[in-house]
């Protein structure tokens, strides 16, 4: 089955709502947010540098791009969103695990400290005889 250009506008049109889109200005100024620095010339320096240090290593060929370095963006890449989809879902789990954890701790804990109380009180009245 083919897609004409028409049928890739109409499923790319009905692919996400209409609410739901966030403008492109929007995205470009929550990616500049997400760079260190207070004015907009730092938050691009650190990309302008990291670029202009990267075309340095790569024309002087201290660093040359090969597979590797595809494999490594790839990979990165996929660490990255998976990173993204895991991390919320991961801190909720460890959260109520951690909570259960103590609620347990704290009945033990009650429960020691009740039993050595009745073991002090048997043996106060035991001083008497």
């Amino acid at each position: 089955m083919r897609l004409t250009p028409a049928g890739i506008a109409a499923i790319r049109a009905y692919s996400t709502e209409k609410g739901n889109r966030v403008s492109a200005e929007q995205k470009a100024n929550s990616i500049i947010d997400a760079f260190p620095g207070n004015s907009l010339v730092a938050k691009t320096g650190y990309f302008a540098g990291a670029t202009g240090l990267t075309a340095l290593l790569i024309a002087k060929e201290i660093y040359v791009v090969n597979e590797e370095t595809l494999l490594l963006v790839a990979f990165g890449s996929i660490l990255a969103v998976l990173y993204k989809a895991i991390k919320e879902p991961f801190n909720n789990w460890a959260d109520s695990h951690i909570q259960t954890v103590q609620d347990i701790l704290n009945a033990a804990r009650g429960e020691h400290k009740s039993a050595v109380l009745t073991q002090i009180e048997a043996k106060s009245k035991l001083k008497d005889i």
